[in-house]
């Protein structure tokens, strides 16, 4: 009798399109050999991994986003990329810790 062994995976992703399409694909070829997965990233990316059949938490929330890239100083090349650290650094980072930490208690 063989055992199969189920292992969790999770993939986090704070980017773009160009960012994220990578994981789904790696996602749905570990889903393929027997694996659990979750991409954690933008909530507007839900229907993306959905569609994959792959599970989704979301990390940074479509207001969230929308409120970042309504503000003009989040695309001013000096300011920007602070800002977004400022926007992003507590909601983001708790919600990828706790992704990450449901994983690690999941077991291999």
């Amino acid at each position: 009798m063989q055992t199969r062994c189920v292992r969790s995976k999770s993939a986090v992703s704070t980017g773009t399109a160009g960012d994220v399409y990578p994981f789904v694909t790696i996602g749905e070829r570990l889903r393929h050999h027997g694996h659990e997965v979750t991409i954690a990233t933008n909530s507007t990316f839900e229907p993306l991994v959905a569609g994959a059949r792959l599970e989704f938490q979301p990390v940074w929330l479509e207001d969230e986003s929308e409120r970042a890239f309504a503000n003009p100083a989040f695309w001013d090349p000096v300011r920007g990329p602070q800002l977004a650290w400022h926007l992003m650094r507590e909601p983001v980072m708790r919600r990828t810790y706790a992704v990450i930490a449901r994983d690690l208690r999941r077991g291999p």
